[in-house]
């Protein structure tokens, strides 16, 4: 979950520092992706033999928090080099473009970080 909510957090401040952003079918489309990979969880039936090794004893272990920010940084990468080749396709001149409250036009970049945010999201559920 903190690989997620650093994901979107990081998509949304792409976004914002060039004046785009996402809109709200695609974001309810990313609830509705979360919601479903959590029922998945749910659903998880116990092993019948435990481990011999203990688990951590607390989230704030060493191996939790470098496995968050080697797949952060992974995500991060990505997301940079989507966002940066999307901006080169994007028409300056766009009238969704640095007004907050105006109307959305889908475009590659909010497009592209849309599928990035989705992709990222899957693929942290499926690692851990």
């Amino acid at each position: 979950l903190g690989v997620n909510c650093l994901v979107n957090a990081m998509v949304l401040t792409s976004l914002h520092m060039v004046g785009a952003k996402q809109g709200d079918r695609q974001l309810t489309a990313v609830g509705c992706v979360v919601a479903v990979l959590f029922l998945f969880v749910t659903k998880g039936q116990p092993l019948e033999e435990l481990s011999t090794k203990r688990p951590p004893s607390t989230v704030m272990c060493f191996e939790a928090l470098l496995s968050i920010a080697v797949q952060f940084l992974i995500h991060f990468i990505f997301i940079k080099i989507i966002t940066t080749m999307s901006c080169l396709l994007v028409d300056p001149y766009d009238p969704s473009y640095n007004v907050p409250d105006g109307p959305f036009n889908p475009t590659i970049l909010n497009t592209a970080t849309f599928l990035m945010t989705v992709l990222a999201t899957i693929n942290t559920f499926v690692v851990n």
